[in-house]
């Protein structure tokens, strides 16, 4: 439908877009490697604005929540959303890369601003705020990680900005028995890491990717 709207809008003859108000229901929808299952949404249309007033659905072990706008402009359209993810599975969120990040359950707040179609133009234009709670998780331990502790956590927080195809960490740390190291630094859309965690015992960098986490600095978590 969506699709539909804008391949006339963007054609050479577009066709005027009707005024349209409705819900939309469906066992399930799938967006590429994105699975979705018994989704909700209240759309509307006028103009050149399509808005989503509400989404809900269940996906990637957890559930999905959103609202959002496109407006097409004479450059294309420019997209605003906000998507809250609710106990979404590590290893699950992670297959739709075809990786193994490891274990535990997401929670995550999203506020993008994006402008384009394709998912490169989505990506490379994508700009917001973000936060995520990882609980009872882990990352994989480097083959040559003298301390592979490092990777576990009770709960992980971070708050931060995205822009340029990366989520800046600018807040949070991770939580082990009781006590919690600050986290800062990148991460990339690629998955890529650039982080800095803070200990008692001096700072311990973690970089290398998701899938595989190199781990230097300090000799032993707090």
């Amino acid at each position: 439908f969506l699709g539909h709207l804008l391949t006339n809008a963007l054609g050479q003859s577009p066709s005027p877009w009707p005024l349209l108000q409705g819900q939309i229901r469906c066992d399930q929808l799938d967006l590429d490697h994105l699975a979705m299952r018994n989704v909700a949404a209240a759309v509307s249309v006028e103009g050149n604005t399509v808005t989503i007033s509400t989404f809900d659905a269940a996906a990637l072990g957890g559930t999905l929540q959103g609202s959002g706008r496109m407006v097409l402009e004479s450059n294309g359209p420019h997209w605003r959303m906000k998507i809250r993810a609710s106990d979404v599975r590590a290893p699950v969120t992670a297959a739709l890369f075809a990786e193994k990040w490891g274990s535990g359950s997401m929670s995550a707040d999203v506020d993008l601003s994006m402008s384009g179609i394709t998912a490169e133009d989505l990506a490379g234009s994508a700009t917001g705020d973000f936060s995520f709670t990882w609980q009872n998780g882990s990352l994989p331990a480097a083959a040559d990680a003298t301390e592979p502790e490092l990777g576990r956590f009770d709960r992980w927080t971070a708050k931060g900005t995205i822009a340029k195809s990366e989520l800046t960490l600018a807040s949070g740390g991770m939580t082990r028995a009781g006590r919690t190291n600050a986290v800062r630094g990148l991460i990339t859309f690629d998955r890529a890491l650039n982080l800095t965690l803070e200990t008692r015992r001096g700072s311990e960098k973690i970089t290398g990717t998701l899938v595989q986490p190199a781990f230097t600095g300090a000799p032993a978590p707090e």
